[in-house]
């Protein structure tokens, strides 16, 4: 078990544990790397590059990552984060509320091809990172929330699992194409569609 309240480091830091990390407060002025069974974050992590692997949960209060966010975990809630990277998750349940754009290099299942459920609260615009035409977002169940999501030049492709529901709020351009299973859409909310 790791349960550091402060921690500041120069440059990266590497926290591997065979239980839980939890962490009051982090500022890494490099790198960040946690593997563990769970990770917490009560407070703040500030850290370039970061990766997380925790074979359940990892829970963020507050995240700034100046650079990339790798996730590998079962569970990811994220309350308040500002990425300046690119999103990798495999992750079977997510959470992640973003207080700026989000680009999304890929969003898969940690146990499980799919996400079973995605729920992307964004107060910026969601873009794919990729560049492709192959699936970004591979999901179930997906629930997103942007002033933007995917462009004319840059669709969100998204493949679809079996008995799906996808709602989808933009205040703007909503712009995604679908694969895998017939697209269960619930909900696309847009003022630009």
């Amino acid at each position: 078990i790791a349960n550091v309240a402060n921690m500041e480091v120069a440059n990266d830091a590497n926290i591997t544990t065979t239980d839980k990390t939890t962490i009051g407060n982090a500022i890494v002025n490099g790198n960040f790397e946690n593997i563990s069974k769970d990770t917490e974050v009560t407070d703040k992590l500030i850290a370039k590059d970061t990766k997380i692997e925790a074979e359940n949960s990892v829970n963020i209060a507050s995240a700034v990552i100046d650079g990339d966010l790798n996730l590998s975990v079962k569970n990811a809630d994220i309350d308040d984060m500002s990425l300046s990277g690119t999103l990798t998750a495999q992750t079977d349940i997510a959470n992640i509320n973003a207080n700026d754009d989000l680009r999304i290099n890929s969003i898969a299942g940690n146990s499980k091809p799919y996400t079973e459920n995605l729920n992307l609260n964004v107060k910026g615009g969601i873009s794919d990172s990729s560049n492709s035409d192959n699936s970004s977002i591979l999901a179930k169940n997906i629930d997103m929330q942007a002033k933007a999501i995917g462009s004319e030049e840059n669709p969100i492709n998204i493949n679809l699992a079996e008995n799906n529901n996808v709602n989808i709020q933009a205040a703007n351009d909503v712009v995604i194409n679908t694969t895998g299973a017939n697209s269960n859409i619930n909900n696309i909310s847009s003022e630009n569609l």
